[in-house]
Order: C-alpha cells, then structure tokens, then sequence
C-alpha cells in the first residue's frame, strides 16, 4: 500500500464496490467547502488492478466532494491486487462510521453484504460465514440467512454475470434490521415541539446503531463529545479528524443539547422482549454512553451529567453503560437505577483509583475495561467488579494495531475468574488467533422486571 496523490481523473467510482446504497448529497457539499478551506481529510482508499483506471473502494463521499470543490488530485491509499480483492476491501470499508453520526441504514448493510458474498464466493478458499459477517459489520446469522438463499451450483454455473445473480439473490432476503428501526429512521425526520423550551427543533435525534458483533450493546448515545486525555491511541479522537464537518468543536468538550432526549426518542425495538438468547435480548437494551467522549472528566460541568441522568431515570426501559478513566468522580453521584458503571484502566497506575472508587458505589453492573491492555495488571481485589472485558489496540489511519502479551491476559482472566468476575476477550485480544471467551455479567442473562 502507498500513499500518493492520484488524479481524480484516473479513479474509476462503479455502483459494485459503493458500499452504501447511494450519497449523501448534503455531505458532499460540508466535505468540498472543507476543502475548499484547505481542511485535511484522510486518504481515499484505491485498487490498481492493472487497468488503465484504479478502482475506488473506499471514500466516494470524499472523491465526489474533492470534484466539488474543482480539485484535480486527490490523496489515496493505493492498494495492488484483483477485482475481488477490491471487493472484498470495499464490504468493509465503512464499518467504524457505525460509531458515529454517519451510521449505515438497512439498505447500506445490504449493499455491503452483497459485495462481500460477491467476492467470497470467489476467493480460494472461500471465507466462512463468520469471516464474512465480520467483514460487513453485521451478524452471522445475517450472513448464513443471505448464503441459504442462495443456489451456489447456478452461480459456479453463471459466473461471468455473478453480480446480477447475487443481487438478484440477496434481495430476497428479510429485512435484518427491525420494523422498529424503520419507525426510528422516520421519526428522526421528524419535527417537534419542545415544551421545555417553546421552540422549535430541527430533528428528533435518535441513538446511532453499533454492528451486529457488538452483541452486549447495540446502541451508542453522545449527548457529549470530546475530551481532554491525550491517549495516543484513541480511536474517537482520530475519528473526529477523519470527518471534520461533523464536529464543529473538534474533539474540545461538548454538549449536545439536541440529543439530550434521544433515550424518549429511540423505540425499544421487538428483540429487546422477544429474543430468545438473553445476551442478545438484553443487548438491545444496553446503550453505550459517551462513546465520542469521557463524561466524568475533571473537565466536564456537572450540569451536564445532571442533564445526562436526568433523561436516564425518565426512560429505565434501556440500561446505560457509563465508562470513565476518573472512577474517583463517580464516588457521591447519584446514578439512575439502569446505569451499568465501569472504568477504563490500561495502565498499572489506573489500578488503585478504580479499585478504591469502586468499593464505594452500587450499580447493577460494575465494570472494568481494559482495553487496550497496555502492560501486566495486578488488582488487590478485583473483586469489586462484576464483569472484566480485556482487549488489544486496533488499527486506523493514525493508529497501529497492538495486542497485549498473552500471559498477561491469561493472568489477569484467571484472576477475575477466581474473584468471581465474568470474564470477556474481545476479538482484537490476539494477534493471528481467536480465543472465544465471551461470558457475560448476570443482568445480561436475567430479565429486568
């Protein structure tokens, strides 16, 4: 891969590798008055294939806003290889905007899902439904729904016209997003007023949906973003740089008065009373709060976090998951019944704060995170959390990937296992293996009356 300037000219945009089902017009015309201000966005991603053209695979939103703006060249990551291999590049190309306010709809992850069976139906040898489901942000299920749809003999049979066929095809399948999402979307378009205020809002805000792999918390809430740690590795940071339009701010804290009411908002949606798999069920009910900034910094007024609670305890039909790096500050906060409380510790010096603070606050969930586990963690009683998630540092554009030691993980595991903590892996844990460790706290496998 390399990074150059590459004319727009030369850059060949086709519908087959569009992993969204179509532009944003409106974004467009943020990102070129960006440029035009001499903004810097990150590369476009290219495939020389050994065409006159190289094929874009990701970044059509940038591309298009690059021609806007009257610009000639544009920056791109240029990648060798086939046409599947763009393919198979371009599925997963916009998995992390699912974090953020550019979330794909229902018919953005069926584009990618058609892209990706596309591809792998080529490749030798062939990826399992699992490795697909991750390439598109989307469950497995979804993925092995799609594949039973499909006649694989017709298509080995057809090849030479395999994207009619596969269209064709997984435009059979069912809707894997819910009514009740289809009813959020609307609602988002949606005018109101405000009784609280007597003006008018512009758009009832609704939560952002995380991917079908996070199955412990489907949603993401930013009533407030930004944050003042200067972690190297911070991927909400990076991403607030990637896509500058939408963060006036940046990354200095912010309070995002439009969204305060999301929770009322967003409809509970049929899984969260009808899935059969606890997890599952109770994950549609978990929302991951603040993922774009810390709400318990030094930094943050505490008129924004009594906002915050407020709207929690008017709307307990959700759980809220609350991470901070300064445990000290949740010790004297009055927390909803819902909230799921935890702290993220990477570092040994994080260790006697959270373990301190958290001896002194009751929640029905209480949490450890670390990730990225930066260094070997020893905890005089790791015992006052309910639930212990380890991970490694994934990659991005300003980000290099890092796992931690594997004796370090096992160490730390075996030691919550004893305390009695549940005990999860994320995937990014190892490096080139997968170790399935997935427990879960108890109020994920028991139904909240």
């Amino acid at each position: 891969m390399t990074i150059k300037s590459v004319p727009i000219a030369n850059i060949k945009r086709t519908a087959e590798l569009q992993p969204r089902e179509k532009l944003a017009s409106e974004r467009v015309k943020q990102y070129a008055e960006s440029m035009k201000d001499g903004d810097k966005f990150p590369p476009v991603t290219v495939f020389d294939i050994g065409d006159q053209f190289v094929l874009l695979t990701s970044g059509f939103h940038r591309v298009a806003a690059a021609e806007l703006a009257g610009l000639t060249e544009i920056k791109a990551n240029v990648k060798t290889g086939t046409y599947i291999d763009a393919q198979w590049d371009a599925a997963g190309s916009n998995l992390d905007q699912d974090t953020m306010g550019l979330y794909r709809r229902n018919k953005d992850k069926q584009q990618a899902v058609r892209i990706a069976i596309e591809a792998a139906l080529q490749m030798d040898p062939r990826p399992s439904n699992v490795q697909i489901a991750k390439r598109c942000g989307v469950s497995e299920v979804t993925i092995r729904r799609a594949m039973e749809k499909l006649d694989i003999s017709e298509i080995d049979n057809v090849e030479p016209s395999l994207p009619e066929v596969v269209n064709a095809k997984i435009a059979e399948i069912e809707q894997a997003e819910t009514a009740s999402t289809v009813e959020a979307d609307e609602a988002e378009r949606e005018f109101e007023d405000f009784a609280l205020t007597g003006e008018r809002k512009p758009q009832r805000s609704i939560f952002n949906r995380t991917t079908d792999m996070v199955d412990w918390a489907r949603w993401t809430w930013n009533p407030v973003t930004g944050c003042k740690h200067t972690c190297d590795y911070c991927y909400a940071r990076e991403l607030t740089i990637r896509y500058p339009t939408m963060y006036a701010k940046k990354f200095e804290p912010d309070f995002h008065g439009d969204k305060i009411h999301s929770p009322a908002y967003t409809k509970l949606p049929p899984e969260a009373v009808d899935e059969t798999d606890p997890v599952l069920r109770c994950g549609w009910k978990n929302v991951f709060v603040c993922s774009m900034a810390d709400l318990f910094g030094q930094w943050v007024p505490q008129e924004w976090i009594d906002a915050v609670f407020k709207t929690c305890r008017a709307n307990e039909q959700w759980n809220y998951l609350f991470l901070t790096k300064f445990p000290q500050r949740y010790v004297g906060q009055k927390f909803p019944p819902t909230a799921w409380v935890g702290t993220s510790v990477d570092t040994q010096i994080r260790v006697a704060n959270a373990e301190k603070a958290f001896a002194k606050i009751k929640a029905p969930v209480k949490w450890l995170s670390c990730e990225p586990m930066l260094e070997p963690l020893k905890f005089n009683d790791i015992g006052v959390f309910d639930w212990v998630v380890i991970g490694g540092q994934s990659g991005g554009s300003t980000r290099i990937e890092k796992h931690p030691d594997p004796w370090w993980v096992i160490d730390l595991a075996y030691a919550a296992r004893e305390a009695g903590c549940k005990v999860y892996l994320k995937e990014n844990t190892f490096a080139g293996q997968r170790l399935e460790v997935k427990e879960y706290p108890a109020a994920m496998l028991v139904d909240r009356k």
